[in-house]
């Protein structure tokens, strides 16, 4: 028969129980918290191309209102944001969740080339960044992300792991990689 003072000293968790305890919940927090910040970077992905597009579809529809044309201030951040401001239900899309969300550093994402501005958007003009080949409305970007305002040649901002998110005449959105510059 077991003694009132056994039974007392079987009860509870010893201390390296609760130990390897801490040990596994530890291991399962730092797995999941690994895995939402995958979740995290897709998602903003998948916002900022949903962004893209929106922007992309105030700016047909500005040209549809004048004659097909690209607005003359498209190339700067806030004459791409001004001229589609009607256009769009909410102001928040002209912003990439990826920029810096503190007051005052929080600035304008998209814009079109600026050579583009105030040209047709059907595309039936020269190329000005390929010398005068016409525009190819599959391969040539319409709107895009970057951290330039008065930059007149295009320079995507790659935020999302190494890629950037654009648009393209056609109204597709779609990503290209940053490539890495070989040194030998």
């Amino acid at each position: 028969m077991r003694s009132h003072n056994d039974a007392d000293s079987r009860r509870g968790f010893a201390l390296r129980d609760l130990l390897i305890g801490s040990l596994i919940l530890g291991i399962c927090v730092l797995f999941v918290a690994t895995n939402m910040q995958v979740n995290q970077s897709i998602w903003r992905g998948a916002i900022c191309q949903s962004n893209v597009r929106q922007v992309g579809v105030a700016l047909f529809m500005y040209a549809a209102d004048y004659d097909g044309a690209l607005p003359p201030g498209a190339g700067t951040f806030m004459g791409l944001a001004t001229s589609t401001r009607p256009y769009m239900r909410d102001a928040s899309r002209y912003y990439c969740p990826n920029n810096d969300p503190t007051p005052g550093n929080r600035r304008l994402t998209y814009r079109t080339p600026a050579r583009y501005a105030g040209l047709p958007i059907s595309g039936l003009w020269p190329d000005p960044y390929l010398d005068g080949k016409p525009v190819d409305p599959e391969r040539t970007i319409l709107i895009y992300e970057t951290y330039f305002d008065t930059d007149p040649a295009i320079r995507p901002a790659y935020r999302h792991n190494s890629n950037a998110i654009c648009l393209l005449f056609t109204g597709q959105t779609t990503t290209f990689q940053k490539l890495e510059s070989s040194k030998k």
